[in-house]
């Protein structure tokens, strides 16, 4: 992994966002983790005042929850929706929204996370290794402490750079672990970009997908998507394959699970909406609801309705 030094890094720093919008936001790691069942022994009953973060193998580093916050949320400070070229910046009760975030979804890992090496990887979390600004950590003091909870239990509070209509509750995704990541109605307009892959790149890409299947075209034929009620795509399918929307975008390295598909006789072209995984809070959706004078614990309540704002037990 890249770790920003500095703002000269900020294209690295950007890319790290993107991939993490792809991981953390559409929540495969703890899937696979805690299995389809979702039962799981709490790794401990606190998180502790020292956290170990191993940066790469071999790598680690020891840091409060609130150092891991403050770092965290600087990356988003840098590149809030995941591109460079955007320009924007979160305003303060946005930052203040996004570091109850952080610090939550890094209670929740520490908490229920079983770990051999450390409390938390790379891959957990983005963190950006540079002092933060003073923005940044203001909004980490501002909210030291405070966690979103469900039924008195730190919540996976998950985030997304930019939502392509609403945002997609994870039980329509298949994760029924987390009741409270609901969907709700988008507060922005999102950008739109089109992917093209020529019909060679698609055969790459796209084989793997079905490879094990008996029976399938060495040219796989997309047939279908299902969508939730706001046009997200929660699965496709494949050369007879039901294919999750999810392992599909990240295999195409599409932005977003809002999506279209043509196919020509060249290859398929895809026009993406919004940008991450659409569960939980969007960062430009929040920056448009500070901008309209609402507090961090508006924002929250919104992206968030069925939770709650406390401090750990």
């Amino acid at each position: 992994m890249q770790w920003m030094r500095g703002k000269k890094d900020l294209v690295p720093v950007c890319l790290l966002v993107l991939f993490s919008m792809l991981c953390a936001a559409f929540l495969p790691v703890l899937a696979v983790k805690l299995g389809a069942g979702g039962a799981y022994r709490p790794a401990r009953d606190s998180v502790p005042e020292k956290i170990l973060v191993e940066l790469a193998p071999g790598e680690s580093v020891s840091m409060t929850l609130e150092e891991i916050t403050a770092r965290g949320l600087a990356v988003f400070e840098q590149c809030p929706v995941g591109r460079e070229e955007s320009g924007e910046t979160l305003p303060q009760e946005a930052l203040c929204a996004l570091a109850i975030v952080i610090r939550s979804r890094a209670s929740y890992l520490i908490l229920h996370e079983t770990r051999t090496s450390a409390d938390l990887f790379a891959s957990d979390l983005p963190l950006f290794m540079a002092q933060p600004s003073l923005a940044v950590t203001a909004a980490a003091s501002a909210t030291e402490g405070q966690v979103l909870t469900y039924e008195g239990d730190v919540i996976y509070a998950a985030s997304h750079a930019e939502t392509g209509k609403d945002t997609v509750a994870a039980e329509a995704l298949g994760y029924f672990d987390y009741p409270y990541l609901v969907s709700v109605p988008g507060v922005e307009t999102p950008g739109e970009e089109t992917i093209f892959y020529d019909s060679v790149t698609w055969g790459k890409l796209t084989l793997p997908l079905v490879a094990n299947e008996e029976g399938n075209a060495l040219y796989p034929v997309l047939e279908g998507c299902r969508r939730d009620s706001s046009g997200a795509v929660l699965s496709v399918r494949l050369s007879g394959k039901e294919i999750s929307g999810i392992v599909f975008a990240e295999a195409m390295g599409l932005p977003s699970g809002y999506f279209d598909a043509a196919e020509s006789t060249d290859g398929y072209l895809f026009t993406v909406r919004g940008a991450g995984g659409g569960v939980g809070l969007s960062r430009r959706g929040a920056a448009l609801l500070a901008e309209r004078g609402k507090s961090c614990f508006d924002i929250l309540s919104y992206y968030y309705p069925l939770c709650t704002v406390s401090r750990p037990v």
